[in-house]
This record gives structure tokens, sequence and C-alpha cells, in this order.
């Protein structure tokens, strides 16, 4: 890390091709004799209470979520059944996921989504550490072109 740039090597990509997805730290993350570069403020940025709430959120889903989910479960990929799809999108949303401009670390009224698997889910952040999941819907992937719904296909077949 130099100047505030990463510098790697050893990757097999073109010059300048922007392939890293660089996060900050959770609060969640942070690990006992973790190093840091010395330009963060460690102190505060450990400090949780600085957050509206602790780690892990607690995420509840709706009765619609419950039943979308259900109804989406035979077409998952990569999770074998609806409760490993609900685990892993319980995993995912009570790290909160969301970056600080979308207002990690706060409740929001704003709907938020993310994709688990072939899954699009809608959530909430709420106070007293509560994540409420209102929709889940299948999402199309470019290899079930021949199984979507005739509204999903554009009418340029070539």
């Amino acid at each position: 890390m130099k100047k505030r740039e990463i510098v790697v090597s050893g990757i097999d990509i073109c010059d300048a091709t922007p392939v890293l997805d660089i996060k900050p730290y959770n609060p969640a993350d942070i690990v006992e004799d973790s190093r840091f570069a010395s330009w963060i403020d460690v102190e505060a940025f450990s400090d949780k209470s600085k957050n509206d709430y602790d780690f892990p959120l607690k995420v509840k889903l709706t009765a619609s979520a419950k039943n979308d989910l259900k109804r989406c479960a035979r077409t998952l990929k990569f999770y074998e059944n609806e409760n490993a799809a609900l685990a892993a999108i319980e995993q995912v949303l009570r790290l909160d996921i969301r970056g600080v401009y979308q207002g990690r670390g706060g409740a929001s009224t704003k709907v938020h989504h993310c994709v688990v698997d072939t899954l699009r889910v809608e959530f909430t952040v709420f106070p007293l550490q509560n994540i409420l999941v209102a929709t889940i819907e299948k999402i199309y992937l470019c290899t079930d072109r021949d199984r979507l719904p005739a509204r999903y296909i554009p009418n340029d077949q070539s």
C-alpha cells in the first residue's frame, strides 16, 4: 500500500482493468491482531459505540417474503433447498452489507436489495438491529433465456 494506492502483481489482467472491489472493514469483521495502514485511525474505527447498533443484526422475513422464498426455492442453482437459501440470506444480511453512502451502521427507511443465488432480496434496516426482508423474487440469468417469460425476452432475437 503506497499513497492510498494498492499495488498488485501476478494477476492475469490488462493494465488499468478495474477488477478489485475494495470495501472498508465492517466492525463485525475486525479480528484480534489485525494490521491497519498507518493512516487509519484504528481507535475511532473500532469504536462500535459510533454505530446505531451492534453486529450481527437480526434478520426477519415478512410472511410474503417467506412465501416468495418457498415459491422460488425450486429454481435455486447453488443452494439445495429453501432452508439453505434462507440461511445464506441471513448470513449475508446480518453483517450489514450496505455501503457507507447507503447508510451502513444506521437505520434507514430506504429499500435496499442484494442477490443471493438466483434470488433478488429486498430489505430495509430498522432501528434496534432489525433487518426486514419484504420481498424475494427470482432473477433470470443469461443462461435461462430459454425459460424466460415472454415479457423478459427482448424483441431483437438476433
